[in-house]
């Protein structure tokens, strides 16, 4: 049986047996009898769910990837991590440049160009010592301003060293008489 010598009520019969899920569902909430020809129900089935399918991107896609204001260097680099392993065969050369391309103009982006990044590799291990190192400076200045904010008193103010010593902070041993 061929397509073309075969009647357009036939072929909207037996249509809906072929969708499964959403088209499915799309297709019994179109009012009956509102479609006159397969063309034109094969038409809206094609509008409806082309929207739907996956774009495939290229290594051009990776190009329109920024770091955000705002945006650590971790964000970033997981951001663009994902995007470049959804394109095969990106060149690793490629991958270096347009990273560097989006980066955030500082003092990471300026260590960078000071030393010359060789290679992608290379690229992700600065960039993963950068990121440790960001969360280790982060974590201690938590603990910093935590101890800071211990040492203040009830008015804001940071307590004189003599009262920390009378609240216990300092464990020191005591001071030998010098003789004079």
């Amino acid at each position: 049986m061929h397509i073309q010598q075969t009647p357009d009520a036939l072929l909207c019969q037996v249509f809906p047996a072929t969708l499964k899920g959403k088209a499915r569902i799309w297709f019994y909430s179109l009012p009956p009898r509102s479609i006159p020809l397969f063309v034109k129900l094969a038409k809206l089935f094609v509008e409806q769910f082309v929207a739907n399918q996956r774009m495939i991107k290229d290594s051009s896609h990776l190009s329109g990837i920024r770091q955000n204001e705002g945006e650590s260097l971790k964000e970033y680099f997981q951001r663009f991590s994902t995007e470049a392993r959804q394109i095969p065969g990106v060149d690793p050369e490629l991958l270096r440049g347009v990273f560097l391309g989006g980066l955030h103009p500082g003092p990471f982006y300026s260590a960078l160009m000071r030393e010359t990044v060789h290679s992608y590799a290379d690229l992700i291990h600065r960039v993963e010592a950068q990121i440790t190192a960001d969360e280790a400076i982060n974590a201690h200045r938590k603990r910093f301003e935590q101890t800071i904010g211990k040492h203040k008193n009830s008015s804001g103010m940071e307590n004189p060293p003599s009262q920390r010593k009378k609240q216990g902070s300092y464990n020191l041993p005591p001071r030998p008489s010098q003789p004079r």
